[in-house]
This record gives C-alpha cells, structure tokens and sequence, in this order.
C-alpha cells in the first residue's frame, strides 16, 4: 500500500469547507464549532488563513503586519462537533484503477482536515480491525496523526458492515457525526448498521466508493472471477448480456443504498476513483450534502 500523497495546496482549498452536521444536539460540549464566524467567547484556539465571507472582527492584524497575508483568530465556543471517519477494511476495497482503497484514504485525510480546520474532533478507525481506531485529535496539526495511521493499514478482513457498524454504536460516544466510506457492495445491505449508529444519536453521512471497472466494466472472453471476500471461484463468459445483467443488478444495488438513505435523512455520495479529487469536494460531495 503507498503512502498517502497530499498536495498542500489543495488542504488548503478545503479550509473553505465545513461537515454539514444538520442536526441539533451534536455538539453537547465546549468546542469550536462556530468559531469561524462566531468567536464569541475569550479563548483563543487557533488561526487560519482568511476566506471571503469571514467576520473581519477576527483578524489578525499582527500577522497579517509580518506576513503580508490575512489570518482568522479562532475562539473555543460551545459547539464541538465531534466527527467519526470510518473507513471500510474489507478485501474488497483494494481493487481497481485507481484503487478504491487509495481514494478511501484520502477522502478521510481530507474529511480530517476541513473538521480540524473548523476545531472540530475527529477520530478515524478501520472497520472490520480489532485494533483501536485513531485516539480523538483536535486542530490542524492533528492531520499528522490521522495520515500516519492511514499509512498502517491493518490486514484486510471478511465481515458484514451492517454488524460493523452496530458494534461501533456501542462502544463509541453519543452524539457525533459519522461519515462512513465503503463500496457498500456487501449483500446483507446496511440498513441495520444504519439504524444502529441513529439510535445512539449520530447523524450518518455515506461516502461510496466505486473503481471504473465495477461501474463500466470492459472485458471479454472467458474468465475467472475470484470473490476478494471469501476466495470463491466462478467461471463466466463474458458477453454483451451479460453485462446488461450486471449493470442492471449494479443499479438496483445502488438505488437500494440511496433509498435507505432517503428514508433516514441521511446524505449519500457515489463517487468513481476516476473522479479528480478536487471534483469530489467542491462539486459532489458539496451537491450531496456532505460538505457545504
């Protein structure tokens, strides 16, 4: 697995961006939330560079004296959002050109950074690991830690995400937002894991990922599928029918993803690894209600 290639000019675009955290009562804490544009009380937390639209109340006239740049003081307020990034570890995940895993990690870098930025919480974990998720970071300087333990990925395993997530909801804290990244491609669906991290008062945002190949795919004559879950085998003749059967099956798969979506206020983006990453962020994620 190669380690995590993040240009720093487009970190620095995503500071612009916030995680829509639509519901009340996430933040039950003394955080950072609004800062950005509220900083209403005394302490301060950190600074960022200014963006149009940002209450000049809150700049830094000092820094911007010695570095010919305009920089927002950030204040601990009362709204932390405490943001969950969990990031699918099955088998099936490295696949693809360009591979869904890549893609996976640095959309949760990404996602890391745009809720630091803000002094939001985050924690990432592997699902389907035995291992312990990231311990909860704050502030910019936390995406060091999220992308060294992105770069240790655990060894892959088999398991159903539905019960993944259920056992996430119990041994984690109330009241946060999780944004959940997977192919979503296991048979026994979601919808359970879903309900699971609702009952304990999370908002649940959905990141699917999908290589090319699984979207379109182009091959012919005789082949052998292997499962990447179980090591099971099938021999198929590729053919035009059969791929009408596959992308009929691949899009009631999907719409069934979305429809549980739909029914539980949940956000949900599909995004192909063919997709620029600046494209996902400012455009699909942006339409999908997943960043704003």
């Amino acid at each position: 697995m190669a380690s995590l290639n993040i240009d720093p000019a487009f970190f620095r675009r995503l500071e612009r961006l916030a995680l829509v955290s639509g519901r009340l009562g996430l933040a039950d804490r003394k955080g950072e939330r609004r800062a950005a544009t509220r900083g209403t009380s005394i302490e301060f937390a950190d600074f960022r560079e200014y963006h149009f639209g940002d209450d000049l109340r809150f700049v830094d006239w000092n820094a911007c004296a010695r570095l010919d740049k305009l920089f927002i003081k950030l204040f601990h307020e009362e709204t932390s959002l405490r943001v969950h990034l969990l990031i699918d570890n099955s088998a099936s995940m490295d696949f693809g050109s360009p591979n869904k895993l890549d893609l996976a990690r640095r959309l949760a870098a990404a996602l890391s950074y745009i809720a630091l930025s803000r002094l939001d919480e985050v924690t990432v974990s592997w699902l389907g690991s035995r291992r312990g998720g990231l311990e909860p970071c704050r502030g910019q300087g936390g995406i060091h830690g999220v992308i060294r333990f992105l770069n240790e990925r655990p060894a892959a395993t088999s398991f159903h995400l539905s019960e993944e997530l259920e056992m996430y909801s119990r041994r984690s804290a109330r009241n946060a937002l999780a944004v959940v990244v997977s192919d979503f491609l296991d048979a026994d669906g979601i919808e359970r894991g879903v309900r699971a991290l609702l009952h304990r008062k999370y908002q649940v945002s959905l990141v699917q990922i999908l290589s090319p190949e699984e979207l379109n795919p182009h091959f012919g004559g005789d082949l052998l599928l292997e499962d990447s879950e179980t090591g099971a085998t099938i021999d198929v003749t590729a053919s035009p029918r059969l791929f009408e059967r596959y992308r009929q099956a691949l899009l009631e798969h999907n719409q069934s993803i979305e429809k549980v979506a739909r029914e539980h206020g949940l956000s949900h983006a599909l995004v192909s690894t063919a997709t620029p990453d600046d494209e996902i962020f400012l455009r699909i994620l942006r339409a999908r209600g997943v960043v704003r």
